[in-house]
């Protein structure tokens, strides 16, 4: 991809420059299940009810929910 890079309004004299800038690759933010190992899988179902069962016992209080659990990304995906 070329990016057009301008040196005063398209009446100034002046030609455009051309810059080549390499383009960012999108990523998907949640892997499919099918990719996933099998630790990360299961470690994921244990994570999930150790949040079950704070939710159970903290009568609603997320903010300790929230300090104890981080799931944003998968190498962060473990209890605090």
């Amino acid at each position: 991809m070329k990016k057009r890079q301008s040196y005063g309004h398209q009446m100034a004299g002046r030609k455009l420059k051309f810059v080549k800038v390499d383009l960012v690759a999108r990523r998907e933010y949640l892997l499919e299940e099918k990719e996933q190992s099998n630790e990360l899988l299961m470690l994921l179902c244990q994570q999930a009810e150790s949040m079950r069962v704070l939710t159970n016992t903290t009568h609603y209080d997320y903010g300790h929910i929230k300090s104890k659990m981080d799931l944003t990304y998968v190498h962060r995906q473990r209890l605090v």
